[in-house]
């Protein structure tokens, strides 16, 4: 399980994401949608551990973990 509470992230001053929290499963499939700039990319970086946040709690299984990095592996050829 990956569990994200009340994130917080800025880029200079344009707040990207406002104290989100969700909880994704170890198993399935998940899909995000939304309008261009509202922050999905910004959250993949996040879950991807590519960016900090500004604020906010992150919580990861070890299974989560190593499916991340896995994926890492296999998206930048590590």
């Amino acid at each position: 399980m990956l569990e994200l509470k009340h994130i917080t992230k800025k880029f200079q001053e344009r707040v990207i994401l406002d104290n989100i929290s969700i909880t994704l499963p170890d198993h399935g499939l998940i899909g995000i949608q939304g309008e261009s700039g509202c922050g999905k990319s910004t959250l993949l970086y996040i879950i991807g551990c590519s960016i900090k946040i500004l604020m906010g709690k992150y919580f990861i299984t070890m299974q989560s973990l190593m499916i991340i990095i896995n994926l890492l592996e296999i998206i930048f050829h590590i």
